[in-house]
């Protein structure tokens, strides 16, 4: 894979998602505070983000802060990640050494969590920022994101939902976004 352009990110919150069951959202946002990219994960990436953001020592324990320590400690090498694609919702991240190019796939919750534990720099491709990207606003309480970065089981649920609302027109965008993908995995 070659490097792509990128743009840096850094960690902005992350938040529960209200009546989608076990979901959360990682908020990134551009080094400006203009844009925006929403990251969705599981209940349990959720609480170990927190846990890193809290107060306590309870999150130098566990691993993505012991790994971080580890690496520091027995290594020389330095790393970033890089969001550089996505498929089906997810997107697609590598951790790069800095120096070597080497790049290892890792789930894009968990980079985000290694990130944080290790302080690692965030980048996401210039073209893929583009366009995954939607307007930040840190006073706003509702939070947009765009369709193709919403997970699977979430699109399904939220199609479940805009049914049972009997928001058609809604239905109507999720359902085909779910047969764009249904055509694109055969």
């Amino acid at each position: 894979m070659d490097l792509p352009s990128k743009i840096e990110l850094k960690y902005w919150y992350i938040s529960e998602v209200v009546g989608v069951d076990a979901t959360g959202v990682i908020i990134l946002v551009n080094q400006e505070e203009t844009k925006q990219l929403s990251i969705t994960c599981n209940q349990s990436d959720c609480k170990e983000i927190q846990l890193l953001n809290s107060e306590g020592n309870e999150a130098e324990r566990r691993l993505p802060s012991v790994f971080a320590k580890v690496l520091a400690q027995f290594s020389d090498a330095h790393f970033y990640v890089l969001i550089h694609g996505i498929v089906d919702g997810e997107y697609k991240v590598v951790l790069v050494n800095s120096e070597t190019l080497d790049m290892v796939p890792i789930r894009a919750a968990d980079a985000i969590i290694l990130a944080l534990a290790s302080h690692l720099r965030i980048y996401i491709g210039e073209e893929l920022m583009k366009q995954q990207q939607v307007d930040f606003d840190p006073s706003s309480s509702s939070m947009r994101m765009p369709i193709n970065g919403i997970s699977d089981s979430m699109l399904q649920q939220a199609l479940n939902k805009a049914i049972a609302a009997e928001d058609y027109e809604m239905a109507s965008h999720i359902r085909d976004e779910v047969n764009r993908r249904k055509h694109l995995s055969k």
